[in-house]
């Protein structure tokens, strides 16, 4: 009797190893990606392998760029034809001033692969379900590399969904001779860039006083970044100080005072693009100060014939507040794209610290990657410190998935404003509904 038992054990014992080895060999699940977070940076494969492991493929690229940039960025993608024939690129170019900026981005996320856009645009498209993570585009050290400013606004629900490009921040431009003439007589000249909160009140009645026939600020009425870069400037605090629903922010009496001088002295407010004859006319005495872009800048008085570009001044005090907006632009993966392997792998490259530092050299746009400024690519730019309370460093307050909705809302308000068809209260009041009414996100 125990030899029956035994022997059945043995039978039950053997079919339940014949039944349960299917199950015990299946394979278990891949674990489901991880987005790369900031202080992890992404190893992923060299951009060569990318391309090589992509197969043959047709992308289409919108750009929200310059002829110049446009020329520049379809030059930089026939070397990289000659290395990846495999990868070939259709372009559609959208003017960054166009009257509906908005409208033309949207309708090109639908026909493109890849988009090249202002980094305020990302997240909306994000949110909106029109993009792609790009993660995987960040090759090797690349998001290390990256300033907080910038790489914080492609960051939305854990994944990253831009690769930074460039960055082209507002800076002030001054005229020395115009700031000569305002010196008092047998003083020291006290209007010596940076100007404090109180020489900027000053400045367009010291003007008055003297008969210059001169507009005390030159400022392009229709930009509301060039706005934030003149608030920032005047009142030593972060460029998006505007944007924090933290606080009352009309209890900071610096914004207040900055606001007023502006109603007080629209009349001598230019609304000016930094173009043709603007940067002759500056240095000839028609301006004191003017808010543009770094890179504008550069370009604009390297230009002028030595006499002239030696009245220019490029004063960048700004940029060592808190947070400057970078007002750069980033690649983006469409999320209507059927080749997303060739459209990161493409980006990827487009990106390196090589095309960034043709990019500087030839348009005067500022790289993104930290070693860049190191001395060894010879980048004269100064930098404030890179500690974590300097630009470019610090995220921005401003974290709306519609920002540029936002961003249009505050140009509209900041024109009818310098207009003299909004009062400064009444600016102040639809302003914080706008903030209100504004979407945020987690």
């Amino acid at each position: 009797m125990g030899l029956r038992k035994s022997l059945l054990i043995v039978v039950v014992l053997g079919l339940m190893v014949l039944f349960l080895s299917p199950w015990t060999s299946s394979p278990v699940p891949a674990p489901k990606p991880q987005a790369v977070t900031e202080d992890q940076a992404a190893k992923p494969l060299p951009v060569s392998d990318l391309a090589a492991e992509t197969e043959p493929a047709e992308l289409t690229v919108a750009a929200v760029i310059d002829e110049e940039g446009f020329k520049r960025l379809q030059a930089q993608n026939d070397s990289f034809r000659l290395r990846h024939p495999e990868i070939g690129v259709a372009w559609l170019r959208i003017d960054p001033n166009a009257p509906s900026l908005l409208s033309a981005i949207r309708d090109s996320v639908r026909e493109a692969d890849v988009l090249l856009l202002p980094n305020e645009w990302i997240r909306e498209l994000a949110v909106g379900g029109y993009l792609l993570p790009a993660d995987s585009a960040y090759v090797g050290e690349a998001l290390s590399e990256q300033f907080s400013a910038v790489v914080s606004q492609m960051r939305w629900n854990g994944y990253l969904w831009g690769v930074p490009l460039d960055m082209d921040p507002y800076v002030l431009v001054w005229n020395r001779n115009v700031l000569e003439a305002l010196r008092t007589e047998g003083g020291e000249p006290d209007l010596v860039p940076p100007l404090g909160a109180e020489q900027w009140q000053n400045l367009p009645k010291r003007m008055a006083d003297k008969g210059l026939i001169a507009s005390w600020l030159a400022i392009d009425e229709n930009d509301p970044l060039a706005f934030l870069g003149w608030l920032g400037a005047v009142t030593g605090r972060r460029e998006d100080a505007l944007f924090d629903r933290a606080d009352d922010i009309w209890s900071d009496p610096a914004l207040d005072r900055a606001l007023s001088l502006l109603a007080e002295q629209r009349s001598g407010i230019a609304d000016v693009k930094p173009e043709g004859a603007f940067w002759s006319a500056f240095a000839a005495g028609r301006y004191a100060a003017a808010v543009v872009r770094s890179s504008e800048a550069s370009r604009g008085i390297a230009a002028l014939p030595d006499s002239a570009a030696a009245a220019l001044r490029i004063d960048r005090a700004a940029w060592e507040s808190p947070f400057v907006w970078p007002a750069g632009s980033s690649f983006a993966v469409s999320s209507r794209t059927e080749h997303e392997d060739a459209a990161r792998a493409w980006m990827a490259e487009m990106s390196e610290a090589d095309k960034q530092l043709q990019n500087y050299e030839k348009s005067g746009k500022l790289p993104t990657l930290r070693t860049l400024y190191e001395g060894v690519a010879g980048i004269p730019v100064p930098l404030a410190d890179a500690g974590s309370r300097s630009f470019p460093n610090q995220p921005s307050l401003a974290a709306e998935p519609d920002l540029p909705a936002l961003f249009l809302r505050l140009g509209g308000l900041y024109s009818k404003w310098l207009a003299g068809d909004l009062t400064v209260e009444a600016w102040k009041e639809q302003w914080l509904a706008s903030l209100a009414d504004a979407k945020t996100y987690d």
